[in-house]
């Protein structure tokens, strides 16, 4: 049977036994709000500027072009740092207990305002 999610197929067994609970899905529900993944950018763009150099210098079309071209690369380091983590907290979280398990699984769910 084929897993629904790309990087499972190669997973070790407990990886692709945390994605196939309610526990995997309750963690995903909650790393969709905007205001997580924008603060996942903020962080990886603060790093990518300290990485090349902030543009402080620049003249602002320069740092504006500076932005741009880190916009991409900032998207993508985003979407995979919330693969690899929601992974390793699915991961993580089976071997919690049965009552903090529950507490998570019960989590609030996301709002709508979560994207607005």
């Amino acid at each position: 049977m084929a897993s629904s999610h790309p990087s499972i197929a190669s997973a070790s067994t407990p990886v692709r036994a945390a994605f196939a609970d309610d526990l995997y899905e309750a963690v995903r529900r909650r790393s969709m709000s905007l205001q997580g993944r924008r603060r996942v950018a903020d962080a990886i763009l603060d790093l990518a500027l300290d990485v090349v150099g902030n543009g402080e210098s620049l003249a602002r079309k320069d740092r504006m072009a500076l932005l741009t071209a880190l916009a991409e690369p900032v998207s993508e380091a985003t979407e995979e740092a919330l693969r690899v983590l929601l992974r390793e907290l699915a991961v993580a979280l089976r071997s919690a207990s049965a009552p903090t398990q529950s507490v998570v699984s019960r989590g609030p769910l996301v709002s709508r305002t979560d994207f607005e």
